[in-house]
């Protein structure tokens, strides 16, 4: 029995195209459609906002990496699923399986991933949060914590006395130490920031 051709137009050996597939892969690039480029792109930016709109949304994509990373860390803790690959600790299987991230800073992570959302670690950055962590001691709650801008903490301010600010007001700068400041809660205090008064 002999093969019927069913599409006479067609040559025996060209691939048959889908129109509308075609289209979308011939279509040029417009000022609709370059928003759709990945921030990675070779392109760069038209202007000055564009650019610090890239660094940002990059920013909050790279906070929420080090998010992620974290709760993935807390969910092979949570499972035990080290322990059930014949590990002593999980730590021991982030050091062997994962030699090039540090495993310090991937539970600073699983830290801020415990107590914080995606979103929060997002807006505030997981090393400001880590420090909130620290300076509140969140390490013994069991559950999360709400808006972190609510909390309260003391900063140091230029002439050496504190004052008492909520989270969402401390500048990404006051969460760095600043040598020189004098005072008794220097030795209780986290980078700029003080204990929180009970």
């Amino acid at each position: 029995m002999e093969a019927k051709d069913v599409n006479p137009t067609m040559q025996p050996n060209e691939p048959e195209q889908d129109a509308s597939r075609s289209s979308e892969e011939t279509a040029l690039l417009t000022k609709d459609t370059a928003s759709d480029l990945p921030a990675t792109s070779n392109e760069g930016p038209k202007t000055l906002e564009e650019a610090l709109d890239n660094i940002r949304a990059l920013y909050k994509q790279e906070q929420a990496a080090k998010w992620g990373q974290g709760d993935q860390v807390n969910q092979v803790e949570e499972a035990h699923l080290a322990l059930k690959k014949g590990y002593k600790e999980a730590r021991e299987w982030t050091k062997k399986e994962l030699p090039d991230m540090d495993d310090k800073t991937l539970y600073k992570h699983a830290s801020v991933a415990k107590y914080f959302s995606e979103e929060h670690s997002r807006r505030w950055g997981v090393s400001k949060l880590q420090t909130l962590i620290t300076i509140h001691d969140l390490k013994h709650r069991e559950e999360r914590v709400g808006d972190p801008g609510e909390l309260e903490v003391q900063v140091p301010r230029p002439d050496g006395r504190w004052s008492q600010r909520s989270f969402a007001t401390v500048p990404l700068a006051s969460s760095r130490a600043r040598p020189g400041i004098k005072s008794k809660l220097a030795s209780r205090r986290v980078g700029s920031f003080a204990r929180v008064r009970r």
